[in-house]
């Protein structure tokens, strides 16, 4: 599972200690999860429970045998805890997805400007998503793809595959030309 960035999340930068933590924030997501090298480097209570299946982007699923349960960490100066999936994550080290949103109650999250507005403890908190990189250009490539067995094939009816070097012949019974 890849923690990137795309349309329907927002990144944020923080830190658990003296720890940066990369936080997805992903509404295609409906788990939790924590990269499991960083819940082991911060010394996470790692629980075994009944394995959960979970559908991965690609349409794979994924077995989950292990969590840490109420997991605390803070964005821009506020805490939240959630039990957290253990998986390894390429790219962030915390995925927050439905799950965790349906703890909020009601929020407004702006995708526009990566800001999301909610209330913790009936006060407003407004938290800012880091800026996504833009993309200013695509290179494309071209690589050409030899097989041997076209090459073969090319090769023993090359007469049928030479460029036309004129037009057709006439044919006396039928006449094909376009008016």
């Amino acid at each position: 599972m890849d923690g990137y960035c795309s349309f329907n999340t927002m990144m944020m930068m923080e830190q658990h200690g003296k720890k940066p933590l990369h936080i997805l924030l992903d509404s295609g997501s409906t788990h939790d999860f924590i990269d499991t090298p960083t819940a082991f480097k911060l010394n996470c209570k790692v629980e075994k429970v009944s394995p959960i299946w979970v559908k991965v982007a690609d349409g794979g699923q994924l077995r989950y045998d292990a969590m840490t349960k109420r997991f605390e960490w803070m964005m821009q100066g506020y805490t939240f805890q959630a039990d957290m999936l253990l998986l390894p994550l390429n790219g962030s080290d915390i995925v927050l997805g439905i799950h965790w949103f349906s703890t909020l109650g009601p929020f407004l999250w702006d995708f526009r400007n990566l800001t999301m507005e909610l209330k913790q403890d009936n006060k407003k908190v407004k938290l800012r998503g880091a800026a996504k990189k833009k993309v200013k250009g695509i290179l494309p490539e071209l690589q050409e793809l030899k097989s041997t067995k076209m090459e073969k094939l090319l090769t023993d009816y090359s007469d049928v595959f030479e460029a036309p070097t004129g037009l057709p012949p006439a044919r006396e019974k039928f006449d094909h030309r376009i008016p």
